[in-house]
């Protein structure tokens, strides 16, 4: 019968466990997955005690992550942006409102949000209301209005 080891995962590895659990593994796949070794610590009672005190780190963390979150939602959801595009004597827009400006009016607006927070977004084209939702965490999605007006 070939030895195991018990070991902690510092990082979701696949086809072998989620971050913080500890797993058995045979001796040969430790062995031989070097590039592992960063990822995978020996359980030992000095590696459970640092396993621990990062655990509690990181849920802090994402306490008050969550908690920022909540408090950007508050503020920003339901919340209106008017932009303006030209337009020409038949009525056709020129432009559009693209990521950058949206970020720009926002930030103007005291709103610190990152590209990749606006969800299934597209240069917005269409006259009047249009609705963006917004990822303020995994759990919380804000919805604000940004309204396009034309001007001559």
């Amino acid at each position: 019968m070939s030895k195991q080891l018990e070991v902690i995962l510092a990082e979701d590895i696949k086809n072998l466990g989620k971050k913080w659990e500890v797993k058995k593994v045979k001796v040969g796949f430790y062995r031989n997955h070097p590039y592992l070794k960063e990822k995978i610590w020996l359980y030992n009672s000095q590696n459970r005690q640092i396993m621990e005190k990062r655990k509690q780190q990181e849920h802090a963390a994402a306490l008050l992550r969550e908690e920022k979150a909540q408090e950007l939602y508050e503020k920003i959801n339901n919340s209106t942006f008017s932009f303006t595009l030209k337009k020409d004597k038949n009525d056709k827009v020129f432009g559009s409102i693209r990521v950058e400006d949206i970020l720009k009016e926002m930030k103007n607006q005291g709103f610190h949000l990152e590209k990749n927070q606006l969800l299934d977004f597209a240069p917005l084209t269409n006259l009047g209301e249009n609705l963006l939702k917004i990822k303020l965490s995994e759990k919380l999605i804000a919805q604000v209005k940004i309204i396009i007006i034309a001007s001559e």
